[in-house]
């Protein structure tokens, strides 16, 4: 995003973990003509200042206020700690505004007033008049997973506007899925969410999870079109599987591949001189280590799994389609 005055937010995910689609935010432009103002968009909100952010609320409660607003500063400051090398000076003390509403009914219509805001059921980023907004759930965890899903994107743009979008959405979930765990997700353990390994279980079974060279070369359109559920999932486990799969070493080969795409290499390049070029053997020990994912947080192995992965055929696939079904 790399702009000082910034964002607003949200995209992510549904009851259980399933990200409530959205397109990924645009390029930052000129408001639209006769687009509101912020001082009348925020009119009627409640304005609340913190060190990284304002956060706006149409309601009143103080004690959820008073630790979002503690938990948000906590996880904006990992987040900034996590990208610091890679964000350019001018951006490292960035502030960020955040729009907190507590029905479908506001969400949607502040919304349609934030001009060039993409579609979001849960919420958005919003580059292009730089703010976020935000849709309270039924369970505080699942705002903070929403809140944090977000900032890591802010982060991403800070550093790059040229994050593969698989790249963007599974560190997103990677990080979102920690804060989850943090307060208490009944769905994630050790940065794990079941709800994703399930729709992965799910897409095996059917044929329908897109391949990896397929997963690396979409676009945005391909991405949050039909099958968007999968990818989603797909994405973050390849994130969890780069960071975690390989133990220190994880990380280090991670933050070697981030730093050639925010020097603007080119991502696919980078991936296959950094991990291999055999595709082929790439996903199936992937999927593999995904596989065992499942059978230690399920605690019982998934033989649909296991047979999927070790009889899924290894064609060439054209990247056209963008998706994975056979």
């Amino acid at each position: 995003m790399r702009y000082a005055a910034l964002l607003a937010m949200l995209l992510t995910l549904c009851a259980g973990g399933s990200p409530a689609m959205a397109a990924r935010p645009g390029r930052p432009g000129a408001p639209a003509s006769g687009a509101p103002t912020q001082a009348s968009l925020v009119a009627d909100l409640t304005r609340h200042e913190s060190v990284h952010f304002t956060m706006y609320t149409d309601f009143e409660d103080d004690v959820y206020t008073r630790i979002f607003q503690g938990d948000i500063e906590k996880w904006f400051s990992k987040l900034q700690k996590e990208f610091w090398d890679y964000i350019p000076r001018q951006h490292r003390e960035a502030h960020v505004e955040m729009m907190v509403l507590s029905s479908a009914k506001a969400f949607d219509a502040f919304g349609k007033q934030d001009a060039g805001a993409p579609h979001g059921k849960k919420g958005y980023l919003n580059l292009r008049t730089g703010r976020m907004a935000i849709l309270r759930q039924d369970e505080y965890y699942k705002d903070l997973m929403i809140a944090v899903h977000e900032l890591t994107h802010v982060f991403n743009y800070f550093c790059t506007p040229r994050t593969p979008v698989w790249l963007d959405e599974g560190m997103a979930q990677f990080y979102a899925n920690y804060a989850a765990e943090e307060k208490g997700g009944s769905n994630v353990k050790e940065g794990v969410n079941k709800a994703s390994l399930d729709v992965i279980d799910a897409a095996l079974k059917r044929g329908w999870l897109p391949r990896l060279s397929q997963l690396l070369r979409m676009s945005d359109a391909e991405f949050y079109g039909p099958g968007s559920r999968e990818n989603f999932a797909e994405a973050w486990a390849l994130v969890f599987y780069l960071r975690r799969g390989f133990g220190r070493r994880g990380d280090e080969r991670f933050s070697e591949y981030y730093w050639v795409i925010v020097r603007g290499g080119d991502d696919y390049s980078a991936f296959t001189g950094l991990y291999g070029s055999n595709m082929e053997l790439i996903e199936r020990t992937w999927l593999s280590y995904i596989e065992g994912l499942y059978r230690r947080v399920t605690k019982e192995p998934s033989a649909d799994m296991q047979d999927k992965v070790s009889e899924r055929e290894m064609p060439t696939l054209s990247t056209d389609t963008g998706k994975g079904k056979e």
